[in-house]
């Protein structure tokens, strides 16, 4: 008897040590499936920890908010890092990448954007400054560039050999400086050049209506930062109207069972939550750390009352990678994003993003926001690495059969808004402009229109595309 006990306790701690290692061995096929050319053990191990909301392991680059490509003839587009389908903003990164391991500083210079811009380049702009040590952290720091300075735009270089030159700038806007950099033997110099010269046929080719000019190349020194302006060489041209469809809709209404399959990855055992309506006829789902919410308004929320860990080694690029995994969970989303903002706030980092969609940015009315007391489309709050608070418009918004007209160049838009500026301020001379773009207005209707937006001392001012 002792003997088949002896031998049946030996069979258990097989099996046990067997489901473990196999256990290990699936965790890390369906994390290496999404995640090719990443550590295996390090996310492993770390996912034992994650309750969905945290740090799981893996580092995001940091996105900017804008990526413009530059043809060398004063002409660019712009377009957004998810609805890039032409594979720049990843050879960029590469690029970058290659810097980080086996770049050579050149020198520190005087910003000078008519040399900047004279070459087919590619250039990340980013909503405000960046620390270069932060940056660096999402590529695996390797290398001692040697400074430590802010940037707000990234300008890369590429040439058309193989194993060719690849240079580097680091724009400081405040200081008006960059920090220049080359990679001797590149190996996606070309690659990006190609790219980039593919992009411009393209354009050509589908009659592409409108292309952007830099203000600072063509001279309207009245813009603080190089904008990048679209224009077009007809009188008018036509765009597609945007329309909004609620994820949590059925035939029109509300469903709570489609809700409900939404948002059971938020929680951590989604059988042991519960729900309410309140008076104004939201839906609330908890349990015992996680609430979710759904407001007539259209706003879904998501609030963490797990405890933190406060000896955790906290980040900026740590809490942005926590941001954006969990954002990469809500299934509802189906608009691309891009990042807008972010600021510290309590020992917590705010991160903000709005939508894009037919590279052009959304952004919300002050209607909206009021409503929502939201400022962009998706806020999220990180605290030790961990989503504390996340909050967006629940609707998506893709083109619809409809189109618009636009006949109201830049010019005559910045008139209209430095005279509103003029009269709101009691006669105050404008002398500096932050910035103009066009967007989609985000007032609520269900039909959703392009409006020129310009940012004034801080102060955002629409007027219509349309004369």
């Amino acid at each position: 008897m002792t003997v088949i006990i002896m031998k049946l306790s030996k069979i258990q701690n097989f099996v046990i040590i067997a489901l473990v290692i196999a256990t290990v061995v699936q965790t890390g096929k369906l994390w290496l499936y999404d995640n090719d050319g990443h550590n295996f053990f390090y996310t492993v191990f770390a996912d034992f920890i994650n309750d969905g909301s945290t740090y799981s392991g893996e580092t995001y680059i940091l996105e900017p908010s804008s990526i413009i490509t530059g043809y060398g003839n004063k002409k660019f587009s712009k377009f957004y890092c998810e609805s890039d389908n032409s594979g720049i903003y990843d050879l960029g990164n590469d690029g970058i990448k290659e810097l980080f391991s086996k770049g050579e500083f050149l020198e520190k210079s005087q910003l000078d954007w008519d040399s900047f811009l004279i070459s087919k380049c590619l250039i990340f702009k980013y909503s405000q400054s960046v620390n270069i040590n932060d940056f660096e952290t999402s590529f695996g720091k390797n290398k001692d560039l040697k400074n430590d300075f802010n940037f707000n735009s990234i300008l890369i270089y590429p040439q058309m050999n193989y194993g060719s030159t690849l240079k580097i700038s680091f724009v400081d806007l405040e200081k008006e400086e960059s920090y220049n950099y080359k990679i001797t033997s590149s190996k996606v110099s070309k690659d990006i050049y190609d790219a980039i010269e593919k992009r411009q046929n393209n354009e050509i080719k589908s009659d592409n209506q409108i292309t952007y000019i830099s203000t600072k190349q063509s001279g309207f020194n009245i813009f603080y930062d190089n904008v990048f302006v679209p224009q077009w060489t007809e009188n008018q041209i036509e765009y597609s109207l945007l329309k909004r469809t609620n994820p949590f809709e059925q035939n029109g209404d509300f469903s709570v069972s489609i809700f409900e399959s939404y948002i059971d990855d938020f929680f951590d055992n989604s059988t042991s939550k519960w729900s309410e309506v309140n008076e104004q006829g939201g839906y609330l789902f908890s349990d015992d750390n996680t609430v979710v919410k759904y407001s007539v308004t259209g706003l879904l929320e998501y609030f963490n009352y797990k405890a933190v860990d406060e000896n955790v080694e906290e980040s900026f690029i740590k809490s942005y990678s926590a941001a954006k995994n969990f954002i990469k969970s809500d299934n509802s989303l189906k608009t691309d994003i891009y990042l807008e903002n972010w600021y510290k706030e309590n020992d917590e980092y705010i991160f903000c993003f709005n939508y894009t969609v037919n590279n052009m940015p959304l952004i919300p009315s002050d209607i909206l926001k009021e409503m929502n007391n939201l400022d962009y489309c998706i806020e999220i709050s990180v605290k030790n690495n961990s989503v504390r608070k996340y909050r967006r418009i629940a609707y998506n918004y893709e083109k619809e059969n409809k189109t618009g007209l636009i006949n109201k160049e830049f010019i005559k838009a910045l008139d209209e808004t430095v005279m509103i500026n003029y009269q709101n301020s009691g006669g105050s001379i404008v002398t500096n402009v932050d910035d103009i773009k066009l967007a989609y207005y985000m007032s609520g209707k269900d039909s959703i229109k392009l409006r020129w937006f310009t940012t004034i001392n801080n102060n955002v001012y629409s007027v219509s595309c349309e004369k």
